[in-house]
């Protein structure tokens, strides 16, 4: 309470001005990101996300593992038995298919983990357009800005919201008609 009577006596409570509720707002942020339980909460999810990156780290390198045992194998078979090039592009293509079951199960996993507590964009083009992706989605958002350099600005695309049962199954729920 002792930081809470301090703080009310930086600001003028009648009418605080915006800096003064910034100011604030960042002292209580900050206090609270410096408690033990964030803190903790913190260390428990980085180590989780450490152990995650471990676990298909290991599932990677079974993978390619697996695939020499197989190819070392067949190459210790007799000339005649085994098309040794065929072999290998099967054993190449069933590691391939592997792995990306295995990177495909690694960002289901990030992608149930992110709840967005920090949005920032993605970067930025050589127009100034900045490009953002928000979690629980999989699409891309352009921003243009009116500061955008040399970016020839298109007219805003009417949105038209179809009906339920106007929308056929398996599209997006707005069609976009162009001017």
């Amino acid at each position: 309470m002792k930081d809470m009577e301090e703080s009310k006596a930086k600001v003028t409570w009648a009418h605080p001005e915006v800096h003064d509720r910034l100011v604030l707002l960042k002292y209580l942020v900050d206090s609270v990101l410096e408690s033990s339980p964030v803190i903790k909460e913190a260390d428990a999810v980085a180590a989780a996300d450490a152990a995650s990156e471990v676990s298909y780290e290991k599932a990677i390198k079974e993978h390619r593992e697996e695939c020499e045992k197989e190819l070392k194998s067949a190459s210790r078979k007799k000339p005649g038995e085994v098309d040794l090039a065929v072999h290998r592009d099967a054993c190449i293509s069933k590691m391939k298919k592997d792995m990306g079951a295995a990177f495909s199960e690694r960002m289901e996993d990030v992608e149930k983990k992110d709840v967005g507590a920090r949005i920032m964009p993605l970067g930025e083009d050589r127009y100034g357009r900045l490009f953002w992706r928000f979690p629980l989605e999989s699409c891309i958002y352009v921003q243009t800005t009116a500061t955008t350099k040399d970016f020839p600005i298109v007219s805003k695309p009417k949105v038209k919201l179809l009906d339920e049962e106007d929308t056929p199954k398996n599209t997006p729920t707005a069609a976009v008609i162009a001017e």
